[in-house]
């Protein structure tokens, strides 16, 4: 092995550990500012995005496929989760309003075929459920 091949083997041995202690023994800063940030797999394809929409915060999941599949955001009216299947449609949902909270179940054509809602403003009626055999059906808490 000449001089050359060895001072190259050696820089790029030099490189390889530099590069793994980097990784590690790099300073994290205390904080971080951004509009968005993606996080990415090991080749680079995106696995989730966080960011603000309308002025709110959004988390989004995404599948192996690039589709969203889990959404936690916040709008005007409070908070919200919403579960999409491998068509992107939503499936549940899980919103916590002004009103109260509810939770919705849909079927594959994006109808609501289950509904359970807290109701805070009607006494008497404290919890709605609605369901596609059912529709309205309320009833007082057990006593």
């Amino acid at each position: 092995m000449t001089t050359e091949e060895r001072l190259l083997a050696l820089e790029q041995e030099l490189g390889r550990v530099t590069r793994l202690l980097g990784a590690q023994g790099q300073a994290v800063p205390d904080e971080s500012r951004a509009r968005s940030f993606v996080l990415v797999d090991k080749i680079g394809k995106p696995c989730a995005t966080l960011s603000v929409i309308h002025d709110m915060p959004w988390l989004v999941l995404l599948d192996e496929n690039g589709k969203e599949r889990a959404t936690l955001g916040m709008g005007e009216s409070g908070a919200g989760l919403a579960l999409r299947d491998e068509k992107g449609k939503p499936r549940a949902t899980l919103v916590m309003s002004e009103g109260g909270p509810s939770l919705a179940l849909f079927d594959e054509n994006e109808k609501v075929r289950a509904n359970l809602g807290l109701n805070k403003d009607k006494p008497g009626r404290d919890c709605t459920c609605t369901t596609r055999i059912r529709n309205a059906q309320r009833w007082a808490p057990r006593q």
